[in-house]
């Protein structure tokens, strides 16, 4: 991924879906941006961190932030697919393959960072039997000082709140 060229560009971004998929699509559409605009997931970006400095990035986002705060639902991801609108490298998919918890069992992995969206995620209380994918996190997860984590070991009234909430879902 670090290899990657950005040709110019401050970031690099892939798992991409479009402005009508996301939850802040409202603010989108009110800023006039259309639905079918390209959208990343910023859960894996590549920075060009002197561009990012010189072009005073984090400043424009916090700005943007603050002008906005009452309008977004979504905060990091969406100022950024904001303020990159049409504006970042778009890399491979296999730098973040998005997988849901209704996503297939990915049977023979390939070489990916896979991304996982939605709940419950392979570390919440009792993913290990709900989450089809949770193999793949498992596995790195073994190479780990982690190794033996289970979700139900440590359960107290915390996990039993998100377990309800992750029901509901």
């Amino acid at each position: 991924l670090a290899a990657q060229s950005l040709d110019g560009h401050v970031i690099g971004v892939s798992g991409m879906g479009t402005v009508d998929w996301q939850v802040d699509r409202a603010f989108f559409y009110a800023s006039g941006i259309p639905g079918d605009t390209p959208y990343f997931n910023s859960g894996v970006l590549l920075i060009d961190a002197d561009r990012w400095r010189q072009q005073a990035t984090t400043e424009k986002c916090l700005s943007i932030a603050t002008s906005y705060a009452s309008k977004l639902l979504a905060f990091d991801q969406t100022i950024l697919n904001f303020h990159f609108c049409k504006q970042a490298k778009v890399l491979e998919p296999h730098y973040n393959t998005l997988l849901f918890p209704q996503s297939a069992r990915i049977e023979e992995p390939l070489p990916a960072i896979y991304h996982f969206l939605g709940r419950p995620k392979p570390w919440d209380f009792l993913a290990e039997f709900t989450n089809p994918n949770y193999h793949l996190f498992k596995e790195t997860l073994s190479k780990t000082h982690f190794a033996n984590y289970r979700s139900y070991v440590r359960f107290g009234a915390r996990e039993a709140k998100a377990a309800a909430r992750l029901a509901r879902d």
